[in-house]
Protein backbone atom coordinates (compact mmCIF):
# COMPACT_ATOMS: atom_id res chain seq x y z
CA UNK A 1 0.00 0.00 0.00
CA UNK A 2 3.08 2.16 0.81
CA UNK A 3 4.82 1.46 -2.61
CA UNK A 4 1.62 2.02 -4.27
CA UNK A 5 1.04 5.91 -2.49
CA UNK A 6 4.39 6.76 -2.98
CA UNK A 7 3.73 5.92 -6.84
CA UNK A 8 0.66 7.83 -7.02
CA UNK A 9 2.68 10.67 -5.55
CA UNK A 10 5.35 10.67 -7.97
CA UNK A 11 2.71 10.42 -10.83
CA UNK A 12 0.76 13.74 -9.68
CA UNK A 13 4.26 15.29 -9.14
CA UNK A 14 5.29 14.42 -12.50
CA UNK A 15 2.34 15.06 -14.61
CA UNK A 16 2.55 18.44 -12.39
CA UNK A 17 5.98 19.27 -13.69
CA UNK A 18 4.59 18.08 -17.65
CA UNK A 19 2.01 20.97 -17.16
CA UNK A 20 4.97 23.51 -16.40
CA UNK A 21 6.96 21.84 -19.00
CA UNK A 22 4.72 22.63 -21.55
CA UNK A 23 3.57 26.15 -20.43
CA UNK A 24 7.04 28.11 -21.24
CA UNK A 25 6.75 27.04 -25.34
CA UNK A 26 3.08 28.02 -25.31
CA UNK A 27 3.94 31.02 -23.20
CA UNK A 28 6.66 32.22 -26.42
CA UNK A 29 4.19 31.78 -28.62
CA UNK A 30 1.33 33.52 -26.72
CA UNK A 31 3.44 36.07 -25.46
CA UNK A 32 5.50 37.30 -29.43
CA UNK A 33 3.00 39.58 -30.14
CA UNK A 34 4.37 41.67 -27.25
CA UNK A 35 7.90 41.08 -28.07
CA UNK A 36 7.35 42.20 -31.66
CA UNK A 37 6.27 45.79 -30.30
CA UNK A 38 8.78 45.97 -27.76
CA UNK A 39 11.57 45.31 -29.86
CA UNK A 40 10.44 46.27 -33.16
CA UNK A 41 10.89 43.11 -35.21
CA UNK A 42 9.71 41.69 -38.31
CA UNK A 43 7.95 38.00 -38.64
CA UNK A 44 10.98 36.52 -40.52
CA UNK A 45 12.42 36.98 -37.24
CA UNK A 46 9.93 36.09 -35.26
CA UNK A 47 9.92 32.55 -37.03
CA UNK A 48 13.63 32.74 -37.13
CA UNK A 49 13.81 33.12 -32.93
CA UNK A 50 10.45 30.47 -32.33
CA UNK A 51 12.44 28.25 -34.37
CA UNK A 52 15.91 28.75 -32.65
CA UNK A 53 13.76 27.95 -29.43
CA UNK A 54 11.84 24.81 -30.89
CA UNK A 55 15.69 23.15 -32.34
CA UNK A 56 17.03 23.94 -28.77
CA UNK A 57 14.15 21.82 -27.16
CA UNK A 58 14.35 19.26 -29.77
CA UNK A 59 17.87 18.50 -29.94
CA UNK A 60 18.45 18.46 -26.98
CA UNK A 61 16.21 16.09 -26.06
CA UNK A 62 18.67 13.28 -27.24
CA UNK A 63 21.35 13.75 -24.59
CA UNK A 64 18.85 14.78 -22.13
CA UNK A 65 17.47 11.21 -22.62
CA UNK A 66 20.93 10.10 -21.78
CA UNK A 67 21.45 11.90 -19.21
CA UNK A 68 18.27 10.26 -17.55
CA UNK A 69 19.18 7.08 -18.69
CA UNK A 70 22.72 7.86 -15.81
CA UNK A 71 20.81 9.62 -13.59
CA UNK A 72 19.64 7.10 -10.34
CA UNK A 73 17.26 10.04 -9.29
CA UNK A 74 15.04 10.89 -12.60
CA UNK A 75 12.77 12.82 -9.75
CA UNK A 76 15.62 15.03 -8.45
CA UNK A 77 17.13 15.09 -11.93
CA UNK A 78 14.24 17.32 -13.04
CA UNK A 79 13.82 18.92 -9.88
CA UNK A 80 17.38 20.24 -10.72
CA UNK A 81 16.10 21.70 -13.93
CA UNK A 82 13.35 23.58 -12.91
CA UNK A 83 15.42 25.80 -10.13
CA UNK A 84 17.99 26.28 -13.19
CA UNK A 85 15.34 27.42 -14.58
CA UNK A 86 13.70 29.47 -12.85
CA UNK A 87 17.29 31.00 -12.52
CA UNK A 88 16.87 31.59 -16.02
CA UNK A 89 13.50 33.39 -15.65
CA UNK A 90 15.16 35.71 -12.79
CA UNK A 91 18.02 36.91 -15.46
CA UNK A 92 15.03 36.86 -18.21
CA UNK A 93 13.35 39.67 -15.83
CA UNK A 94 16.50 42.11 -15.70
CA UNK A 95 17.04 41.39 -19.74
CA UNK A 96 16.40 44.34 -22.13
CA UNK A 97 18.63 43.25 -24.91
CA UNK A 98 16.71 41.10 -27.73
CA UNK A 99 19.87 39.03 -28.27
CA UNK A 100 20.16 38.03 -24.61
CA UNK A 101 16.44 36.92 -24.27
CA UNK A 102 16.88 35.01 -27.31
CA UNK A 103 19.89 33.33 -25.51
CA UNK A 104 18.01 32.96 -22.43
CA UNK A 105 14.73 31.78 -23.43
CA UNK A 106 17.08 29.00 -25.42
CA UNK A 107 18.44 27.83 -22.81
CA UNK A 108 15.51 27.28 -20.53
CA UNK A 109 14.66 25.12 -24.11
CA UNK A 110 17.43 23.24 -23.23
CA UNK A 111 17.05 22.43 -19.85
CA UNK A 112 13.12 21.80 -20.27
CA UNK A 113 14.16 19.24 -22.15
CA UNK A 114 15.25 16.81 -19.82
CA UNK A 115 11.40 16.67 -18.44
CA UNK A 116 10.27 14.29 -20.94
CA UNK A 117 12.87 11.43 -21.55
CA UNK A 118 13.57 11.69 -17.45
CA UNK A 119 9.51 11.43 -16.36
CA UNK A 120 8.69 9.26 -19.23
CA UNK A 121 11.50 6.29 -18.41
CA UNK A 122 10.62 6.72 -14.99
CA UNK A 123 6.77 5.99 -15.32
CA UNK A 124 7.13 3.35 -17.39
CA UNK A 125 9.98 1.53 -15.26
CA UNK A 126 8.07 2.28 -12.33
CA UNK A 127 4.57 0.97 -13.53
CA UNK A 128 4.65 -2.29 -14.94
CA UNK A 129 1.11 -2.43 -15.31
CA UNK A 130 -1.65 -0.44 -17.15
CA UNK A 131 0.94 1.88 -18.37
CA UNK A 132 -1.57 3.79 -21.16
CA UNK A 133 -3.90 4.90 -18.29
CA UNK A 134 -0.47 6.03 -16.26
CA UNK A 135 0.82 8.18 -19.61
CA UNK A 136 -2.84 9.39 -20.03
CA UNK A 137 -2.83 11.13 -16.67
CA UNK A 138 0.70 12.11 -16.89
CA UNK A 139 -0.47 13.62 -20.61
CA UNK A 140 -3.20 15.59 -19.28
CA UNK A 141 -0.73 17.44 -17.26
CA UNK A 142 1.09 18.57 -19.85
CA UNK A 143 -2.63 19.41 -21.98
CA UNK A 144 -3.27 21.61 -18.88
CA UNK A 145 -0.18 23.33 -19.43
CA UNK A 146 -0.95 23.91 -22.38
CA UNK A 147 -4.28 25.82 -21.86
CA UNK A 148 -2.77 27.78 -18.85
CA UNK A 149 0.10 29.03 -20.67
CA UNK A 150 -2.58 31.74 -23.06
CA UNK A 151 -4.13 32.15 -19.51
CA UNK A 152 -1.13 33.80 -18.36
CA UNK A 153 -0.54 35.82 -21.04
CA UNK A 154 -3.96 37.53 -20.92
CA UNK A 155 -3.95 37.87 -17.06
CA UNK A 156 -0.26 38.92 -16.66
CA UNK A 157 1.70 39.46 -19.49
CA UNK A 158 -0.94 41.83 -21.33
CA UNK A 159 -1.36 44.21 -18.16
CA UNK A 160 2.01 43.46 -16.23
CA UNK A 161 4.45 42.80 -19.59
CA UNK A 162 5.68 39.19 -20.89
CA UNK A 163 8.66 39.34 -18.54
CA UNK A 164 6.36 39.31 -15.28
CA UNK A 165 4.71 36.27 -16.49
CA UNK A 166 8.19 34.53 -16.81
CA UNK A 167 8.79 35.11 -13.15
CA UNK A 168 5.28 33.92 -12.22
CA UNK A 169 6.31 30.51 -14.39
CA UNK A 170 9.67 30.63 -12.37
CA UNK A 171 8.10 30.78 -9.13
CA UNK A 172 5.91 27.68 -9.91
CA UNK A 173 9.04 26.26 -11.18
CA UNK A 174 10.75 26.34 -7.37
CA UNK A 175 7.20 25.05 -6.33
CA UNK A 176 7.71 22.10 -8.90
CA UNK A 177 11.73 21.55 -7.38
CA UNK A 178 10.62 21.51 -3.36
CA UNK A 179 7.19 19.16 -4.17
CA UNK A 180 9.72 16.69 -6.27
CA UNK A 181 12.04 17.02 -3.65
CA UNK A 182 9.81 15.79 -0.70
CA UNK A 183 8.40 13.40 -2.90
CA UNK A 184 11.84 11.72 -4.65
CA UNK A 185 14.10 12.09 -1.46
CA UNK A 186 13.76 8.80 0.05
CA UNK A 187 13.28 6.72 -3.61
CA UNK A 188 15.25 4.14 -4.70
CA UNK A 189 18.22 5.29 -1.90
CA UNK A 190 20.04 1.69 -3.12
CA UNK A 191 20.70 2.87 -5.50
CA UNK A 192 22.53 6.04 -3.85
CA UNK A 193 25.65 3.49 -3.46
CA UNK A 194 25.92 2.72 -7.56
CA UNK A 195 28.57 5.22 -9.44
CA UNK A 196 26.98 5.40 -13.03
CA UNK A 197 29.55 7.36 -15.51
CA UNK A 198 27.85 8.74 -18.30
CA UNK A 199 29.46 8.29 -21.34
CA UNK A 200 27.76 10.19 -24.13
CA UNK A 201 28.92 8.65 -27.43
CA UNK A 202 29.04 5.18 -26.25
CA UNK A 203 25.23 5.35 -25.07
CA UNK A 204 24.77 6.99 -28.12
CA UNK A 205 25.70 4.00 -30.02
CA UNK A 206 23.75 1.68 -27.92
CA UNK A 207 21.30 3.41 -27.84
CA UNK A 208 20.93 3.59 -31.68
CA UNK A 209 22.02 0.18 -32.18
CA UNK A 210 19.12 -0.86 -29.83
CA UNK A 211 16.38 1.09 -31.66
CA UNK A 212 18.13 -0.39 -35.19
CA UNK A 213 17.56 -3.86 -33.92
CA UNK A 214 13.97 -3.72 -32.94
CA UNK A 215 11.74 -3.47 -35.53
CA UNK A 216 8.57 -2.60 -33.86
CA UNK A 217 10.38 -0.15 -31.67
CA UNK A 218 10.98 1.60 -34.90
CA UNK A 219 7.94 1.44 -35.98
CA UNK A 220 6.52 2.91 -32.50
CA UNK A 221 9.11 6.12 -32.95
CA UNK A 222 8.21 6.60 -37.04
CA UNK A 223 4.30 7.16 -35.30
CA UNK A 224 5.24 9.52 -33.32
CA UNK A 225 6.04 11.15 -36.54
CA UNK A 226 2.46 11.20 -37.38
CA UNK A 227 1.19 12.29 -34.28
CA UNK A 228 4.20 15.43 -34.22
CA UNK A 229 3.19 16.44 -37.62
CA UNK A 230 -0.51 16.48 -36.57
CA UNK A 231 -0.17 18.20 -33.69
CA UNK A 232 2.21 20.87 -34.71
CA UNK A 233 -0.14 21.91 -37.74
CA UNK A 234 -3.36 21.59 -36.36
CA UNK A 235 -2.52 23.88 -32.95
CA UNK A 236 -0.35 26.55 -34.41
CA UNK A 237 -2.59 26.96 -37.69
CA UNK A 238 -6.65 26.21 -35.71
CA UNK A 239 -6.25 29.75 -34.49
CA UNK A 240 -5.93 31.53 -37.78
CA UNK A 241 -8.01 29.50 -39.45
CA UNK A 242 -10.80 30.27 -37.50
CA UNK A 243 -9.82 34.08 -37.38
CA UNK A 244 -9.32 34.34 -41.11
CA UNK A 245 -12.32 32.05 -42.51
CA UNK A 246 -14.67 32.04 -40.06
CA UNK A 247 -14.26 35.70 -38.74
CA UNK A 248 -13.82 34.67 -35.07
CA UNK A 249 -12.00 37.31 -33.05
CA UNK A 250 -8.34 36.47 -31.92
CA UNK A 251 -10.13 36.24 -28.16
CA UNK A 252 -12.65 33.96 -29.46
CA UNK A 253 -10.26 31.60 -31.58
CA UNK A 254 -8.15 31.46 -28.31
CA UNK A 255 -10.64 30.08 -26.08
CA UNK A 256 -11.57 27.42 -28.62
CA UNK A 257 -8.13 26.22 -28.76
CA UNK A 258 -7.89 26.21 -25.19
CA UNK A 259 -11.04 24.00 -24.87
CA UNK A 260 -9.81 22.03 -28.38
CA UNK A 261 -6.84 21.13 -25.92
CA UNK A 262 -9.47 20.65 -22.64
CA UNK A 263 -11.59 17.94 -24.55
CA UNK A 264 -7.60 16.75 -25.69
CA UNK A 265 -6.98 16.22 -21.86
CA UNK A 266 -9.98 14.71 -21.04
CA UNK A 267 -9.14 12.36 -24.58
CA UNK A 268 -5.81 11.24 -22.67
CA UNK A 269 -7.31 10.14 -19.50
CA UNK A 270 -9.96 8.01 -21.46
CA UNK A 271 -7.38 7.01 -24.62
CA UNK A 272 -5.13 5.55 -21.82
CA UNK A 273 -7.73 3.59 -20.06
CA UNK A 274 -9.10 2.29 -23.06
CA UNK A 275 -5.15 1.16 -24.31
CA UNK A 276 -5.01 -0.38 -21.33
CA UNK A 277 -8.30 -2.76 -21.59
CA UNK A 278 -8.69 -2.76 -25.81
CA UNK A 279 -4.94 -2.60 -26.61
CA UNK A 280 -2.52 0.16 -27.31
CA UNK A 281 -2.38 -0.42 -31.24
CA UNK A 282 -6.25 -1.18 -31.78
CA UNK A 283 -7.08 1.84 -30.24
CA UNK A 284 -4.20 4.34 -31.75
CA UNK A 285 -6.18 2.35 -35.15
CA UNK A 286 -9.62 2.70 -33.99
CA UNK A 287 -8.64 6.93 -33.22
CA UNK A 288 -6.90 7.80 -36.66
CA UNK A 289 -9.75 6.53 -38.56
CA UNK A 290 -12.14 8.14 -36.65
CA UNK A 291 -10.80 11.20 -37.02
CA UNK A 292 -9.41 11.09 -40.79
CA UNK A 293 -13.38 12.16 -41.87
CA UNK A 294 -13.87 14.39 -39.24
CA UNK A 295 -10.97 16.33 -40.67
CA UNK A 296 -11.71 16.18 -43.98
CA UNK A 297 -14.98 18.29 -43.75
CA UNK A 298 -13.97 20.91 -40.95
CA UNK A 299 -13.61 23.46 -44.67
CA UNK A 300 -17.56 22.66 -45.41
CA UNK A 301 -18.77 23.01 -41.92
CA UNK A 302 -19.97 26.45 -40.19
CA UNK A 303 -21.60 27.48 -36.40
CA UNK A 304 -21.86 24.79 -33.93
CA UNK A 305 -21.37 21.80 -35.44
CA UNK A 306 -17.84 22.76 -36.61
CA UNK A 307 -17.27 23.77 -32.79
CA UNK A 308 -18.78 20.01 -32.03
CA UNK A 309 -16.57 18.13 -34.60
CA UNK A 310 -13.56 20.25 -33.28
CA UNK A 311 -13.42 19.42 -29.69
CA UNK A 312 -14.76 15.70 -31.26
CA UNK A 313 -11.54 15.70 -33.35
CA UNK A 314 -9.12 16.89 -29.94
CA UNK A 315 -10.48 13.95 -27.94
CA UNK A 316 -10.16 11.08 -30.51
CA UNK A 317 -7.03 12.47 -31.48
CA UNK A 318 -5.55 13.25 -28.09
CA UNK A 319 -6.41 9.62 -27.19
CA UNK A 320 -3.62 8.23 -29.28
CA UNK A 321 -0.69 9.53 -27.77
CA UNK A 322 -0.61 7.45 -24.28
CA UNK A 323 -0.61 4.30 -26.22
CA UNK A 324 2.45 5.49 -28.56
CA UNK A 325 4.13 6.28 -25.44
CA UNK A 326 4.07 3.21 -23.61
CA UNK A 327 4.72 1.30 -25.89
CA UNK A 328 8.02 2.10 -26.09
CA UNK A 329 8.47 0.98 -22.54
CA UNK A 330 6.55 -1.78 -23.71
CA UNK A 331 8.80 -3.04 -26.37
CA UNK A 332 12.49 -2.58 -23.94
CA UNK A 333 13.47 -1.41 -21.46
CA UNK A 334 16.56 -0.53 -22.42
CA UNK A 335 18.34 3.02 -22.92
CA UNK A 336 14.72 3.72 -22.20
CA UNK A 337 15.34 7.90 -21.68
CA UNK A 338 17.43 7.50 -24.94
CA UNK A 339 14.63 6.05 -26.78
CA UNK A 340 11.98 8.50 -24.97
CA UNK A 341 14.64 11.44 -26.43
CA UNK A 342 14.40 9.80 -29.24
CA UNK A 343 11.16 9.72 -29.68
CA UNK A 344 10.66 13.34 -28.60
CA UNK A 345 12.73 14.77 -31.38
CA UNK A 346 10.85 12.84 -33.82
CA UNK A 347 8.03 14.18 -32.80
CA UNK A 348 9.04 17.87 -33.16
CA UNK A 349 10.81 17.60 -36.29
CA UNK A 350 7.51 16.45 -37.91
CA UNK A 351 5.59 18.73 -36.02
CA UNK A 352 8.50 21.77 -37.68
CA UNK A 353 7.51 20.03 -41.20
CA UNK A 354 3.72 20.23 -40.79
CA UNK A 355 3.95 23.74 -39.53
CA UNK A 356 6.34 24.79 -42.90
CA UNK A 357 4.33 22.38 -44.80
CA UNK A 358 0.98 23.88 -43.99
CA UNK A 359 1.99 27.70 -44.15
CA UNK A 360 3.09 27.02 -47.65
CA UNK A 361 0.00 25.35 -48.37
CA UNK A 362 -2.25 28.12 -46.94
CA UNK A 363 -0.41 30.96 -48.79
CA UNK A 364 -1.18 28.52 -52.24
CA UNK A 365 -3.88 26.87 -51.98
CA UNK A 366 -5.84 28.46 -49.25
CA UNK A 367 -5.98 27.74 -45.45
CA UNK A 368 -8.51 25.42 -44.90
CA UNK A 369 -7.00 23.12 -47.57
CA UNK A 370 -4.65 22.16 -44.74
CA UNK A 371 -7.06 19.91 -43.07
CA UNK A 372 -7.48 17.57 -46.49
CA UNK A 373 -3.54 17.47 -45.52
CA UNK A 374 -4.03 16.53 -42.39
CA UNK A 375 -7.07 14.25 -42.85
CA UNK A 376 -4.40 12.34 -45.55
CA UNK A 377 -1.92 12.14 -42.47
CA UNK A 378 -4.35 10.54 -40.04
CA UNK A 379 -5.37 7.95 -42.46
CA UNK A 380 -1.75 7.13 -43.04
CA UNK A 381 -1.42 7.04 -39.45
CA UNK A 382 -4.43 4.09 -39.33
CA UNK A 383 -2.77 2.46 -42.31
CA UNK A 384 0.58 2.16 -40.83
CA UNK A 385 -0.90 1.11 -36.85
CA UNK A 386 -3.07 -1.60 -39.22
CA UNK A 387 0.47 -2.54 -41.05
CA UNK A 388 1.97 -2.82 -37.07
CA UNK A 389 -0.70 -4.87 -35.95
CA UNK A 390 -0.11 -7.04 -38.89
CA UNK A 391 3.42 -6.91 -38.55
CA UNK A 392 3.34 -7.57 -34.69
CA UNK A 393 1.11 -10.83 -35.42
CA UNK A 394 3.55 -12.34 -37.40
CA UNK A 395 6.41 -12.01 -35.26
CA UNK A 396 4.29 -13.32 -32.71
CA UNK A 397 3.51 -16.76 -34.82
CA UNK A 398 7.06 -16.80 -36.04
CA UNK A 399 8.08 -16.72 -32.38
CA UNK A 400 5.69 -19.69 -31.13
CA UNK A 401 6.66 -21.53 -34.21
CA UNK A 402 10.48 -21.22 -33.09
CA UNK A 403 9.21 -22.36 -29.85
CA UNK A 404 7.32 -25.72 -30.78
CA UNK A 405 10.87 -26.49 -32.81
Amino acid sequence: MDKDKRAGKELLVLSGAHGLTHIFPVSVGASLPLLKGEFQISYLLIGIITLLIHISLSLASIPAGILADASYNKGELIGVTFLLVTLCCVLLFFTHSLISAIIILMSISILLSVSHPAAQSHLSTAYRDKKGSIFGVYEAGGNAGMIIAPVGVGLLAINYGWRVLYLVWGGLGILIFWWIYFVFRNNHPQMRKKKIGLHLSKHLIEGTKIVHSHIQLKSVLLLQGVIGFLFGGIVTFLPIFLVDSHSFSVKTAGYTLALFLTAGALGKLIGGYFSDRWGKDKTMAACFLGICPLLGSIPFLQGNLLFIILLTIGFGFFMIIPSNIALVGEITEKNLGFNYGLQYLIGAGFAAASRFLCGWIADAFGIQNIFLLFSGAALFGSGFVIYFLLMKSYFESSHEKEAKI
